[in-house]
């Protein structure tokens, strides 16, 4: 009696296709995830610029006075309206932000909106809305495409 202690050519072709397969999927995985790694970091930091941006902007006076030249002499919460920072978050002295390694300060864009007209509690208030987007969102990069928003109210101390 022969016995044969190989594996047929049939045999180890059949094993390369099914390794070269489970392979490939496990390569798209990967891929995947490493697109996707990013975008929590990225999220992270647009939340931590719309809340700088809050709460900047809630430290201001709620009554309107005079319109100041330059985001360094803002003094009040209508001063704010309609900022549109495409280049970067600008800190309290207009001036662009660093947010330091990995971040491209240039891709986030940020736009503030302060609604005078508000009452909460029959008590006059400004709705602010801040909005931060990510250049990498528009383009269809990753799988997150909203914006990060923030909504805040300045109530009058009457």
């Amino acid at each position: 009696m022969h016995h044969n202690k190989g594996s047929s050519l049939i045999e180890v072709v059949v094993a390369i296709v099914v390794v070269a397969v489970g392979v490939t999927g496990l390569f798209s995985v990967f891929t995947q995830t490493a697109k996707r790694s990013a975008e929590p970091v990225i999220i992270n930091q647009a939340l931590y610029i719309a809340s700088a941006y809050l709460d900047e902007i809630l430290q201001k006076d709620f009554t309107q006075s005079a319109n100041p030249a330059g985001r360094a002499n803002f003094n009040d919460v209508d001063d704010f309206n309609n900022i549109n920072d495409n280049n970067g978050p600008l800190n309290q002295l207009g001036l662009v932000a660093t947010l330091g390694t990995p971040f491209d300060a240039s891709a986030f864009n940020i736009t503030v909106a302060v609604d005078p007209a508000s009452v909460l509690n029959n008590i006059p208030v400004k709705t602010i809305t801040v909005t931060v987007t990510h250049d990498s969102w528009a383009i269809g990069n990753g799988n997150f495409n909203q914006d990060v928003t923030l909504i805040g109210h300045k109530a009058d101390s009457l």
